[in-house]
């Protein structure tokens, strides 16, 4: 019994350590090769360096622009505020039209009054405080029949031909409801004729027979008429004859 249970384990032991030689050839055989592994991760370091000095780089340059920027930040506001007052009153520029910024890319300066007039609708723009003084000074007067003129009148010959659009637009097109307008009526008319249209052309065959009945029963009519009068004229020639003869025998 002992030697069975021996070799068992012999059998076992011998299947372990094969087990075990197969592992160990497998990590021999498939082991990592830590040198090159080092080396490529040292090339990305070194890649991942370059790339960091020139965000650095980049990141100092667009930190000097932004001090540079806001240095100018006070004076550009002050100069577009200038603007803006000039937009508003027209003052200091030519006449009163608004002109528009000029940049100067050498200096890097802006001129607030320039000397291109903003164009609007192929007009120069003017500023905003005179044409805001006429507005008021014409809603002031706005009641005033000689500052108004015709507009009254032309305001109200227009407010009649929009009424007598609308109401053609209505007439025309209908509201969906009781009132169908000329449109749908037309579809209607368009609808009636094309099933009038197709009822003729039903009832067509029908008139055609009853035209050859019509036809036929008036030749029978003439035959009857013509049969009666040869009866009629030989019925009076059968009563003279006997008034004839007796006439004769008397004789």
């Amino acid at each position: 019994m002992m030697t069975t249970f021996g070799k068992i384990f012999v059998f076992i032991q011998f299947g372990v350590a094969m087990a075990l030689l197969g592992t160990g050839i497998g990590v021999y055989a498939n082991h990592i090769n830590w040198e090159a592994s080092i080396k490529d991760e040292a090339t990305k370091i070194k890649d991942f360096s370059a790339q960091r000095d020139r965000a650095e780089y980049r990141y100092g340059q667009a930190y000097k622009r932004l001090g540079n920027d806001e240095g100018y930040r006070p004076q550009h506001q002050a100069l577009y505020d200038q603007k803006l007052a000039l937009t508003r009153t027209g003052e200091g520029a030519n006449g009163a039209a608004v002109t528009e910024v000029e940049y100067n890319p050498q200096s890097g300066a802006l001129n607030v009054v320039g000397s291109k007039p903003v164009q609007f609708r192929g007009e120069s723009v003017a500023a905003y405080a005179p044409l805001q003084a006429e507005l008021e000074k014409y809603n002031q007067q706005k009641d005033n029949p000689v500052m108004l003129g015709l507009i009254p009148t032309e305001q109200k010959n227009i407010k009649g031909l929009l009424d007598k659009y609308t109401a053609l637009t209505l007439e025309i097109n209908g509201d969906g409801g009781m009132v169908r307008g000329l449109r749908r009526e037309r579809e209607l008319q368009d609808e009636a004729k094309a099933k009038a249209i197709a009822e003729t052309e039903f009832l067509k065959p029908m008139l055609a027979n009853r035209y050859a009945e019509t036809v036929l029963l008036l030749k029978r009519q003439n035959s009857l008429t013509a049969r009666k009068a040869e009866l009629d004229k030989a019925g009076v020639a059968a009563a003279a004859t006997p008034a004839t003869t007796a006439a004769r025998r008397g004789e």
